[in-house]
């Protein structure tokens, strides 16, 4: 608790004159306001796991044991179904598998909404 009450506190005299540092002119006070960096741009090399899902089964376990070098598993999408995009466990696009220089790539075709990411959470 405060051991001083609003009466005890001596007055401080309101100055009235001119402030002492006179504001940048616009120009200037723009071009330190560009300088200064947003919260957001902290954040903007951060990584984050990407991975793309090329669809889904489910195997019993005895299934799973039998799995050996060739095997095959059937996955729940279609060859002319998007992949989707997966970022920190959320979709956040679905597109097309291509080639690039001998390595699997994903052709965006949709980015996901926001609404429809924040339904798929719940």
């Amino acid at each position: 608790m405060f051991s001083k009450s609003v009466e005890d506190v001596p007055e401080t005299p309101v100055e009235t004159s001119q402030p002492k540092a006179a504001l940048p002119p616009a120009s200037k006070a723009s071009a330190e306001a560009d300088q200064i960096a947003h919260p957001i741009d902290l954040l903007l090399d951060v990584e984050l796991p990407v991975s793309v899902s090329f669809g889904r089964a489910q195997l019993a376990l005895k299934d799973v044991i039998k799995l050996t070098t060739g095997s095959i598993i059937e996955l729940n999408r279609s060859v002319s179904e998007p992949v989707e995009v997966i970022v920190n466990n959320c979709v956040i696009a679905r597109g097309e598998v291509v080639v690039v220089e001998g390595n699997f790539g994903v052709r965006i075709r949709q980015v996901i909404s926001r609404q429809e990411r924040l339904r798929t959470l719940t």
